[in-house]
């Protein structure tokens, strides 16, 4: 290769790490942007005491829950230790709705888990290793789901971590939109 050559790729080189530098610091001017009005939200929802709050039914009051089968199942609030277990665990719905829609993410999350048991095939991830390892995620900017690569962590903790970038691709094909529809029961 000679000099002229090597300089062309450098270059190609800058200019994409420019791009990404521009990008990054673009985002941060939209984030430095909404603080304020996140920071007012959460004042706000202070005020009215519902921050840090989740749903709670009240005594006798009807709920909905999981079951062990998968299925849907209306319930009444009585304080048993039922009832405390579905609440530590996120598994009490004010309406039969929501606790469907729970339920839909729970079997999207378990096709996901084997759609990566049979693209990944017998890899399995090395934390030790410094090659990128590949994951999803929801982009706040765009709100679509795309693809992170990186050496060390794992964004969207129901994914799985994906060998290579193309099945990370095509996972996003495949379930990106349902985990746009779902995400707040994910």
């Amino acid at each position: 290769m000679n000099i002229k050559d090597k300089i062309r790729i450098l270059n190609t080189e800058k200019e994409h790490k420019t791009s990404h530098i521009e990008q990054y610091q673009a985002s941060i001017e939209r984030c430095k942007e909404r603080l304020p009005i996140i920071d007012e939200e959460i004042k706000q929802l202070k005020q009215q005491g519902g921050y840090d709050k989740m749903w709670k039914p009240a005594p006798a009051e009807d709920y909905f829950y999981i079951n062990r089968c998968g299925e849907a199942r209306k319930t009444h609030y009585e304080g048993t230790q039922c009832d405390t277990w579905r609440r530590a665990t996120s598994n009490q719905y004010q309406t039969e709705y929501h606790c469907k829609k729970a339920i839909e993410a729970e079997k999207l999350k378990g096709e996901i888990r084997e759609f990566a048991r049979v693209e990944n095939g017998e890899w399995r991830v090395d934390w030790e290793a410094s090659d990128l390892k590949h994951t999803l995620h929801i982009n706040n900017d765009t709100t679509q789901v795309s693809r992170c690569s990186y050496p060390q962590f794992n964004d969207l903790k129901i994914i799985p971590i994906l060998k290579t970038s193309q099945i990370a691709d095509k996972a996003i094909e495949k379930f990106g939109k349902r985990i746009l529809e779902l995400q707040a029961y994910i």
